[in-house]
């Protein structure tokens, strides 16, 4: 009897670990755990369930009882190597290396052919800093399986640690050979390489070009449009490559190059009252940026309207594009330009801002990292913000720098204070009056006590005179600040009744006071809508700006009681922008909206601090002061409520997603666990939370074998999905959804940063990142030809001599990878015209020299080496690269003609839910004169009316011809919509007139008007060009004094009208048709 229930028992026991098994499998681990304890209160030798527990723990972080239960399935079978090592892997986590090797020591000597156990302990090794050691243990991995990628990859690493980069680049390299896909190992081979190149580049052997090559596989079949300029590619870069034999007896092969010139493409500079962060947390304007770092570096004037400084002397902080992780950079370049056209204001849902050119690219998402133009963004996308700021920053204010201002800040400022010692302490009397002024204690540094006294007089204070005023109800803040200024200063102040109900008002008198601290730390009260946060704020570590924010928010802050959000509000709008970049140094992502307030005829701004998790970081990096908000706060951090998952989300991952589960061969149920509900939505394009990814990814991560454990399935899994899928996951990055894309005119100076390898900044109103051709990579990809994308920020070297070199490894490395081309973007900045470049431009000069030596050189030396260069701007490109053997061939890249437009619409229609009725070729007669671009802006803003529609309705339906023609005429698509709306929008216009504008300046005819004794006289003004260099441009100004002629400018604005108008205009002309035949046969009859 008792056997017969003992066996019972075990039954039962086995069921609940069943039950177990498949919450386990779901990623349910909770619900696994119970019935996992079930099973061992049933039978307490059960050896598997005590193993899977841990798995369940160790998934949960919880490696503590992980720990415990492998500790536990060790005394139960102390023999099985899998449980050591498994224990080790715990132990790693917790960053106990020392047990990890211990417990990777224990298997090895169990099962000596334990590869796992072999590559775990290397990782221990090299986490220790004991490289040699893991390099030998990966080794051993190594010859137990050669095709081991990963171990390559973690050897590599070793190696480079160790310096040691050809045998880091040799492991990365084999790595790959075993995994094309291998993304991980790309980044380690990009990074090695670049290190490398970096530490010859240091030692004058210039850059490697290896990182710039690429065989691109996209053809012309996947470029819309452009016939005629695809066949003059074809004519004059992809048959001489396809054919060399054919082309040599012909005389068409050797080198030279193909300029291709037309409207602006890839534009990027902001506008000049653009914040910009610095590395050193200071957010200054991108204007005053440029004027500072004239006075440390030379600026060259590159054309007429264009100047650069070169190394400028400025770190900031940017987005890496691979790793999503923020890093600190050195601006390379600094540009500016007098420009006049078309700029775009971005706004986001968190209330982020920014005003940008055209073509400015901003970072998002699809399946993948891209760059989408301001031009094409459209409300409903994301774009990337700032998740965190990780500063570096010191305690610069410290009492010998203190000394140094005191001498230098102001002209005769010392000569206006007394600096004297009494009783052990350091005091100050400020002289400019005839009698003694009041003496104040001087501040030595910049501490947690000062920054929350500036925190608590910026936000309830003011000064009058010689007053510092701060006015409160709490007497609790009021003690503060009394203490505070006893402390700091060495001043008691006055403490009175105010005129307004239960408010109390301290008073500290001292002038000299107020222009010390004006004078020394930039502290300054100008009223509320002139609000500032002060700099040595932001260039102070984080425990002071703790201090400063804490005290800002105690005063002007409110927690609502009804949801988990903090509000503050600010009649700044420099302080709301100043505050949001210091939330970020914490990790939270403040919201801002402004709000006009009649009564007092402003805007304020609001920062909102929404959701428990951002909650919880407010609450443990800043906190509150008072008891009541200090509850207030408490009644939501201390609950479990789960946070709102549609703000911080990952977009447009269903590719990833999908083709993750497919290549593990898991059902949906499987694979998404309890999200599975919402698995189809997930794969046609619904957003998931940042944090249901980092769940599922680890999930995914364990069952290919990353976590110790195999894949169930022999389907495979590449790892770039997997690695992008866990990058988007861990990413120092928030995307932001657009709100708003409002077009204006602009006529000013623009400017820009260069950035080298991650080419983006963080800038604008509360932060975001901002970025610094695909037809030439077709060509190269028609012939399989290697494909050499130069960049001028990679090119470009601050030192002395190096930009020739580095020109030079680029010819090299084409050369020896021929069939080659290099295409080389903006050219104009790189071979501009010599004669425009000052004394301070010479380097610029010996650059141009040396590419016109490169480009020159013997046919046979460049053979089946062809160079292709863009530019917007062909009159800056030196004359000298226009001649035989080099860019003997130059291209017009016009607008798209009108089968062009039509492809281009129906290509961008595809995947979305376009009606039928769609008029592909009256969409095409209403663009006449409109680039390609501004054809993908017309297909985005049509297709986010519906969508935003069924955002606000639940309804979807599909996009009409309307939506198209309420994107480029709001009245005509719908004239009520149009006459009802608060605000009226404007119709979709062509981006190219600026750019013909300014193409006439530099290469047209101009007529002036003078007036000369009361009457106007016309003169024709010659352009700069000298006629010889106008030939070149021939075709271009032809258009250009043919599009100026009234006569077509009106026949262009009628023909596009006639196409959008024409539901209109063809009832009435049917009606005054059928008028002149009733009028006709009127006659007949009578």
């Amino acid at each position: 009897m008792e056997e017969e229930e003992s066996k019972k028992e075990i039954l039962d026991a086995n069921s609940y670990y069943e039950k177990g098994n498949f919450y386990y499998e779901q990623g349910d681990y909770d619900r696994a755990i119970e019935n996992y304890n079930m099973a061992i209160v049933l039978n307490p030798k059960f050896l598997e369930c005590y193993f899977n527990r841990a798995l369940c723990y160790y998934n949960k972080k919880n490696y503590d009882k992980a720990i415990e239960d492998y500790t536990k399935a060790i005394e139960i079978d102390p023999d099985n190597p899998l449980i050591y090592n498994n224990r080790g892997d715990a132990f790693y986590r917790k960053q106990d290396f020392e047990k990890a090797i211990a417990d990777y020591n224990k298997a090895i000597l169990l099962n000596p052919q334990y590869l796992k156990a072999y590559y775990n302990r290397g990782l221990a090794y090299a986490s220790m800093q004991d490289y040699e050691s893991g390099i030998e243990n990966f080794t051993k991995v190594i010859e137990l399986d050669p095709n081991f990628a990963e171990a390559y990859n973690a050897r590599g690493l070793a190696y480079e640690f160790l310096e040691k980069y050809d045998e880091a680049i040799a492991d990365y390299q084999k790595a790959l050979e075993i995994n094309p896909g291998f993304t991980e190992a790309q980044e380690h081979l990009a990074a090695a390489q670049k290190k490398k190149s970096e530490k010859e580049a240091a030692s004058g052997e210039g850059v490697s070009a290896v990182k710039f090559m690429a065989k691109p596989k996209v053809t012309f079949k996947d470029v819309v449009g452009m016939d005629q300029v695809k066949e003059l590619i074809r004519e004059y870069i992809v048959y001489p490559l396809k054919d060399p034999e054919l082309a040599r007896k012909y005389g068409k092969l050797g080198g030279g190059g193909v300029l291709f010139y037309g409207p602006p493409g890839c534009g990027k500079c902001v506008s000049p009252d653009t914040p910009v962060l610095l590395s050193s947390g200071l957010v200054e304007e991108i204007s005053s940026i440029y004027e500072d770092a004239k006075s440390n570096a030379k600026e060259i004037k590159i054309s007429e309207n264009e100047w650069i400084i070169e190394n400028p002397g400025i770190y900031i902080l940017s987005l890496n594009l691979e790793t999503l992780k923020i890093e600190k950079k050195q601006v390379q370049f600094m540009y500016k330009q007098r420009y006049k056209g078309r700029m775009y204001e971005i706004v986001t849902s968190s209330g982020r801002k920014i005003k940008v050119t055209p073509d400015h690219p901003f970072i998002s998402f699809d399946n993948a990292v891209i760059k989408v133009p301001a031009k094409n963004l459209s409300a409903g996308m994301h774009i990337a913000i700032p998740r965190e700021l990780k500063l570096n920053s010191q305690k610069i204010f410290t009492p010998e720098t203190v000394d140094q201002l005191f001498n230098v800040s102001e002209p005769e400022f010392s000569d206006k204070f007394i600096r004297f010692e009494s009783n052990g302490e350091n005091l100050i009397r400020y002289k400019a009056y005839r009698r003694p002024a009041k003496t104040f204690k001087e501040i030595k540094q910049v501490d947690e006590d000062l920054a929350e006294m500036f925190g608590y007089l910026l936000s309830e204070g003011s000064s009058n005179g010689g007053t510092l005023f701060f006015f409160n109800s709490d007497n609790n803040l009021i003690e503060r600040v009394n203490s505070l200024s006893t402390v700091l200063f060495g001043i008691s102040p006055s403490i009175r009744d105010d005129t307004s109900p239960n408010v109390k008002r301290l008073e500290i008198r001292s002038t000299g006071l107020i222009k010390y601290l004006k004078s020394i730390f930039g502290f300054k009260l100008n009223g509320s809508r002139n609000t500032n946060v002060p700099k040595v704020i932001f260039l102070s570590d984080n425990k002071v700006v703790s201090s400063f924010l804490s005290a800002v928010f105690e005063c002007e802050a409110n927690v609502r009681t009804d949801v988990p959000e903090i509000e503050f509000t600010t009649a700044s709008r420099d302080f709301a922008n100043e505050l949001s970049y210091l939330l970020l140094r914490f990790g939270i992502v403040a919201r801002i909206k402004p709000k006009f307030i009649p009564s007092y005829n402003h805007t304020y701004w609001r920062l909102y601090i929404t959701g428990i998790d951002q909650l919880r970081l407010f609450e443990r990096s800043i906190g509150f002061k008072s008891r009541r908000k200090i509850d207030r706060l408490k009644h939501f951090t201390s609950k479990r409520i789960n946070s709102s998952t549609n703000v911080d989300v990952v977009p447009n991952i269903s590719g990833l997603l999908q083709n993750a589960r497919e290549g593990l061969g898991f059902s949906k149920l499987k694979f998404y666990g309890h999200g599975a509900k919402h698995a189809k939505d997930y794969e046609q394009g619904k957003f998931m939370s940042r944090n249901y990814l980092n769940n599922l990814i680890n999930y995914v991560l364990k069952e290919t074998g990353r976590n110790g454990r195999k894949p169930k399935s022999n389907k495979s899994i590449t790892a770039d999905e997997t690695r992008q899928l866990k990058i988007l996951a861990e990413s120092e990055v928030l995307w932001d959804r657009v709100i708003e894309v409002n077009e204006f005119d602009y006529d000013g100076y623009i400017y820009d940063l260069t950035v080298k390898d991650n080419h983006n900044f963080i800038a604008g109103f509360g932060g975001l990142f901002v970025h610094n051709t695909f037809i030439m990579k077709a060509a190269a990809g028609e012939v399989g030809a290697n494909f050499l994308n130069v960049k001028l920020s990679d090119v470009l070297d601050m030192y002395v001599g190096n930009t020739e070199k580095n020109i030079r490894n680029i010819f090299e490395a084409a050369r020896k990878a021929a069939p080659c081309i290099i295409f080389i973007d903006e050219i104009d900045g790189l071979g501009g015209r010599r004669e425009q470049m000052k004394e301070s431009g010479q380097y610029m000069r010996m650059a141009v020299n040396q590419l016109l030596y490169e480009m020159d050189g013997v046919e046979a030396r460049n053979e089946n080496v062809l160079v292709v260069a863009a530019t917007n701007a062909p009159w800056d490109v030196d004359p000298a690269l226009r001649r035989a053997g080099r860019f003997t061939k130059m291209i017009y890249v016009g607008e798209p003609d009108h089968a062009s437009r039509k492809a281009m619409f129906q290509y961008y229609a595809k995947g979305r839910p376009v009606s039928k009725n769609v008029d592909w070729d009256r969409l095409a007669r209403a663009t006449e004169g409109y680039s390609s671009s501004d054809i993908k802006a017309i297909s985005d803003d049509a297709a986010a009316i519906p969508w935003i529609e069924a955002l606000k309705t639940g309804k979807q339906r599909e996009i009409t011809m309307k939506d198209y023609l309420f994107v480029l005429d709001p009245f005509a698509a719908d004239p009520i919509k149009y006459l009802t709306a608060a605000k009226k929008p404007k119709g979709k216009k062509s981006s190219l007139p600026p750019w013909y504008e300014s193409a006439k300046k530099e290469i047209g005819k101009q007529e002036e008007v003078e007036t000369v004794d009361g009457k106007e006289i016309k003169r024709i003004k010659e352009p700069k060009m000298p006629p010889g260099e106008r030939e070149y441009f021939k075709d271009l100004i032809d258009l250009i004094e043919s599009r100026n002629k009234p006569h077509n400018k009106f026949f262009l604005w009628a023909w596009r009208k006639i196409a959008i108008y024409q539901d209109y205009l063809m009832p009435i002309f049917i009606g005054l048709t059928l008028l002149v035949l009733y009028t006709l046969f009127q006659q007949m009859v009578f």
